[in-house]
């Protein structure tokens, strides 16, 4: 499992510049660089493969970065966090059920930030 944070609909390359080095002056390194999708910038939250672990992650990465989120909120932006999900991440089991806490969806509320589940490796007829 790999997520991220996308900060959607920024305005201009200054907003998007100024975005990312605050992201950076929170976690160093976090930003590297805008996404190919114009206005969008994209930032890892978690990359764990156990979901107690991961959701954990994405918690402790939302509350580092609430300054970003903030400054990105007030820029304008629109915010999702996108969850991939492999193949691997389910393929060994039956019946796979990832359940997101509560807490989570708290925090996801109140910084308004969308949820994207994004499932890979399945093959359709």
């Amino acid at each position: 499992m790999y997520s991220v944070l996308r900060f959607r609909n920024l305005p201009d390359d200054e907003t998007i510049a100024r975005i990312g080095q605050l992201a950076n002056e929170t976690i160093p390194g976090l930003y590297d660089g805008p996404d190919r999708e114009e206005g969008r910038i994209s930032v890892s939250l978690a990359d764990n493969d156990d979901w107690a672990v991961h959701t954990a992650g994405l918690q402790d990465r939302l509350q580092a970065l609430a300054a970003v989120i903030l400054a990105a909120k007030a820029a304008g932006a629109t915010l999702e966090i996108d969850i991939a999900i492999w193949d691997k991440d389910y393929y060994v089991r039956w019946l796979t059920e990832y359940t997101v806490g509560t807490s989570l969806l708290r925090r996801l509320a109140a910084d308004e930030i969308e949820l994207c589940i994004s499932i890979y490796g399945v093959k359709r007829r």
